[in-house]
């Protein structure tokens, strides 16, 4: 208490602010030395004789000052430690003898007050007080000129009382002015806070990155490749070379990677660090008018989902290429067990594992002892049985941040994927040993109760464990959706369609438009710039995980459910009129020659 009273003794009488130079007057008062020297000058002027604003003590000449050098210096280190107020330049309105600064302005009044005289101004909820200012068009309606104290959410603007009976904002949604500023701060600092928690989950992925970067870019793999190689036959020497020569380039790009990805995250974080700073200064700021205007901008409204995925695919592509490395040096050290077998292995894995395009996916296509191919790797032909498509489990490279090993392919299951075509629909053709689907405008079935109400079938095999994938082409036009589907799948009824329901999730295309469909709930993938026609279909049962790839010169994972799976899953397909899927068409490309007709392809042998 006693320092507030010893504080405002330090203010000047007539600018009610710290002394500036403080001099002191013959019968004892201090004053600023411009304040007392524009009161006198004033004075002067009109009255011919100078007085003491304090005690009026009256001089006919002007009386001389002298500099107060001990106030002075106790002023100095108030100055040193406290914020200096910023001049605005206006003057209190009411105050004609000297000049004044203003604290507040009154917008009905379109006056400017000092302390003195908004202690007297009128305190009614119409007087409304701002911050200094001189310009009050901004303040007020364009159009009639009165106050501006309503905010129209349709329009996104600040209107007055006319406005709101006015035709242009009739039923529009209006509220006060006080209220709409509130809603929009507290909207501020949920974003605020939302933008902070980005920012520390951005540190600490800079933080994993980094220790990734020196985990992932050694030079051991080198060495024990090196080492491996002198054990080996002259036979063998070339595909020695090669090896290392594509362990060399992938730890220079993955070394270029991890450094293209910290670069990124760091702008990521810096952007963030202004977006904060930006907000906290909007939720500090007192004018409703000035936020309400300023958060209205995009970068405020802007959905930040396309930045994420976008982040989250480049840092999979990152910690893929170092995974290939891992996968590499298993198999070469396999190589000491059997010189032919882990020849023929290290040599399949350089043609198909270490190619470019498999690089950038992260899919490692190596064949051991005991495997199946991929989905469709068994080619058709003339005879068989129906059934035809082939699927493995696979190392699952939609990694989180902190995964860095890539899980062993040796003690993987083969699965095959099997049509039901007792699930079929009556108008569902089923061609090529069952691997094609498409829509039948006859009726090529009897009805029964477990078949689909229309151009729906389901797969035999069905997925309760493990990490399983295959290959569909479709047709570029029409209508068609692909995933996986519970066997309690209702047949019938308007809900039938996978993705139209909680027992079943897909990918969807109609008219060259992509969507993920789950539960009747659709999200737009045109963010994702498909192009093409060839997917994959990941599951990875015990993580929740159904993840949708597409195929062309790289694999590009496009979305990703996550659930916790109760029952067993199927795979699903589901065609309309013009539309057609062909199931493991990556691995039939080499035995078959592929041309459309009227809308779907015509498979012959080559």
């Amino acid at each position: 208490m006693a320092s507030e009273v010893v504080r405002e003794e330090l203010d000047c009488s007539i600018c009610h602010d710290l002394y500036t130079e403080p001099v002191t007057l013959r019968c004892g008062h201090s004053f600023c030395l411009a304040c007392i020297n524009n009161c006198w000058d004033s004075q002067g002027a009109r009255e011919k004789e100078y007085s003491c604003p304090e005690c009026r003590d009256t001089s006919m000449r002007r009386p001389e000052v002298t500099r107060n050098l001990r106030l002075c210096n106790i002023v100095k280190c108030l100055h040193s430690n406290q914020t200096e107020k910023q001049v605005t330049g206006i003057v209190c309105t009411y105050c004609i003898y000297y000049q004044v600064p203003a604290v507040k302005t009154c917008l009905l009044c379109e006056a400017s007050l000092c302390h003195t005289h908004l202690g007297v101004h009128n305190k009614s909820e119409e007087h409304v007080l701002t911050e200094p200012t001189t310009s009050f068009e901004n303040r007020k309606c364009s159009l009639h000129k009165k106050l501006l104290e309503y905010y129209c959410s349709e329009d996104g603007t600040c209107i007055c009382m006319s406005c709101c009976i006015a035709k242009e904002h009739q039923g529009h949604q209006v509220e006060p002015l006080k209220e709409a500023w509130e809603r929009r701060v507290k909207k501020l600092r949920h974003l605020l806070e939302r933008s902070a928690s980005d920012q520390k989950m951005t540190e600490t992925s800079i933080e994993k990155l980094k220790q990734q970067q020196d985990h992932k870019c050694s030079t051991n793999a080198t060495e024990e490749v090196t080492g491996v190689f002198r054990e080996i036959q002259e036979k063998q020497r070339t595909l020695e070379n090669k090896i290392l020569s594509e362990i060399s380039g992938q730890e220079k790009k993955a070394t270029l990677a991890f450094s293209d990805q910290i670069t990124k995250l760091e702008t990521r974080k810096d952007e963030l660090s202004r977006k904060i700073g930006h907000i906290e200064e909007l939720c500090n700021m007192d004018d409703p008018i000035k936020v309400l205007e300023e958060s209205e901008r995009d970068e405020f409204c802007s959905s930040e989902e396309g930045e994420a995925e976008t982040l989250a695919d480049d840092m999979d592509h990152v910690l893929i290429s170092g995974s290939l490395l891992t996968a590499l040096m298993d198999v070469v050290m396999d190589l000491k067990e059997k010189t032919e077998i882990c020849v023929q292995k290290a040599s399949d894995l350089l043609l198909n594992g270490l190619a470019s395009p498999m690089c950038s996916s992260g899919s490692t296509n190596t064949k051991r002892k005991g495997q199946s191919t991929i989905c469709g790797d068994q080619q058709p032909d003339s005879g068989g049985p129906p059934v035809v498509v082939k699927s493995k489990q696979v190392a699952h490279f939609k990694m989180n941040y902190s995964d860095t090993v890539l899980p062993r392919l040796d003690s993987q299951q083969v699965s095959n994927i099997v049509l039901d075509e007792g699930t079929a629909a009556t108008n569902v053709k089923l061609k090529y040993k069952n691997s094609f689907i498409t829509w039948s405008e006859i009726q090529l079935r009897e009805e029964t109760a477990e078949r689909f109400e229309s151009g729906q079938v389901l797969s035999v095999t069905r997925f309760s464990s493990g990490q399983h994938y295959w290959d569909v082409e479709t047709s570029e036009s029409g209508y068609w959706r692909v995933g996986v589907a519970y066997p309690c799948i209702q047949r019938k009824g308007q809900a039938f369609c996978i993705g139209d329901n909680k027992e079943s999730w897909c990918l969807s295309m109609l008219c060259g438009n992509y969507s993920a469909v789950h539960d009747g709930k659709e999200k737009d993938l045109s963010r994702r710039h498909i192009q093409g026609n060839r997917f994959r279909i990941f599951v990875n049962y015990e993580s929740g995980l159904l993840a949708f790839h597409h195929l062309k010169d790289s694999v590009r994972t496009i979305h990703t459910f996550t659930a916790q799976f109760t029952e067993p899953l199927h795979a699903a397909f589901w065609v309309s009129s013009g539309a057609w899927q062909l199931i493991g068409a990556r691995s039939l490309a080499p035995a078959f020659c592929c041309c459309e007709i009227k809308g779907e392809p015509k498979l012959s042998n080559l």
